[in-house]
């Protein structure tokens, strides 16, 4: 608890040579002053006496409140609006936090019209490149897809594959029209092999008009105010975000549903008659613990990447999770090793 500095009611005590019966006189004059004030209902202001609550006013140093600790007759407290702000021990309030990464230089070589890199624990962006501008996200849409079918199916739900949505633009999954799947299962192929059809698939199970409205309502919910879906696959150029808002979206799922990542670093996943492959550049890196790619015509290429990466301090390192982000590029995966290779050469912790 922070201290409690006590305001005193009676003004400073004279000098000790100053004479008893004047004291008595002094005191006297101000109870009978502050009794005549409450009978008459008298209220002062600017660091007088305001008679509106109960008790002696305690002053709160780190709150800049009034606290009542002792009950007194009449009402009386100090009006926190009459208090002057206290200087000193509040002045570290207006002190941004120490930032926890030393960052030397800026990344070179990146393609990319929008990259960030950030800390997805502590929230931290290390270094970024117009992470608030807008760009079409393609497939990394699917991630917003997964965790849309995570909320609204349940673990026994089957759903049966249909021709319409086998008719989406994009590899099919190896599904057949008329094939009876659980739900849940469907987000293997979906975020393993990026399947359209299976985003779809899902997608109908709702409408394809609610299901967006479903993914629209769950980033907003998560603070993403500047992403948008049209659909469930990440094909139309109007699924769009920012580097700042996937990185929102990376730390919920780092943290609330870290599932989907396993998924997303599995190299093979066989059910029934159907065997899924993942082609993402990086599982061969074992600091990689997850991520989505996606490309179009119009996105180009994007990715969302988490690597549990050792960052230097001092004489020895610590492991931190880190979100890699690139948009808008041709060199994805590049791009990427340059900028893991930037955390490891340029960044380091503080003490």
């Amino acid at each position: 608890m922070d201290p409690l500095h006590r305001i005193s009611l009676i003004p400073t005590l004279p000098p000790p040579h100053f004479p008893l019966w004047k004291k008595a006189l002094r005191y006297t004059h101000i109870s009978g002053f502050m009794l005549m004030a409450f009978f008459l209902g008298i209220g002062f202001t600017e660091g007088m006496i305001s008679f509106t609550h109960k008790g002696i006013a305690w002053w709160n140093a780190h709150e800049h409140q009034i606290v009542a600790l002792v009950t007194i007759e009449p009402e009386a407290i100090i009006s926190t609006s009459t208090i002057p702000e206290r200087k000193g021990s509040d002045e570290s309030q207006s002190i941004l936090p120490v930032s926890k990464y030393n960052v030397v230089g800026t990344p070179k070589g990146i393609n990319a019209d929008a990259y960030l890199v950030g800390d997805v624990e502590s929230g931290e962006i290390i270094v970024e490149k117009d992470g608030n501008h807008v760009f079409p996200i393609a497939s990394v849409s699917k991630l917003t897809t997964a965790l849309v079918a995570l909320d609204h199916f349940t673990s026994k739900q089957e759903v049966t594959v249909t021709k319409s949505a086998l008719e989406t633009y994009g590899p099919s999954g190896g599904l057949q029209a008329g094939e009876k799947v659980k739900a849940l299962d469907l987000l293997y192929p979906l975020l393993l092999e990026s399947s359209n059809d299976v985003a779809e698939l899902i997608a109908e199970q709702f409408g394809d008009e609610a299901f967006a409205k479903l993914m629209n309502e769950k980033v907003a919910a998560l603070g993403m105010s500047d992403t948008s879906y049209e659909e469930a696959s990440g094909l139309s150029k109007k699924n769009v975000s920012t580097a700042h808002d996937l990185f929102t979206l990376a730390q919920y799922i780092n943290s609330d549903v870290p599932h989907l990542l396993d998924i997303t670093r599995i190299r093979e996943f066989s059910l029934m008659n159907h065997t899924w492959n993942n082609y993402n550049f990086f599982l061969k890196d074992k600091t990689f613990i997850g991520g989505k790619n996606g490309y179009t015509d119009e996105a180009l290429r994007t990715g969302v990447e988490l690597f549990q990466l050792p960052i230097k301090k001092a004489t020895s390192t610590e492991s931190h999770t880190v979100a890699v982000i690139v948009l808008h590029t041709d060199t994805r995966e590049q791009d990427i090793s340059k900028l893991l290779d930037f955390l490891k050469k340029s960044v380091s912790l503080s003490e």
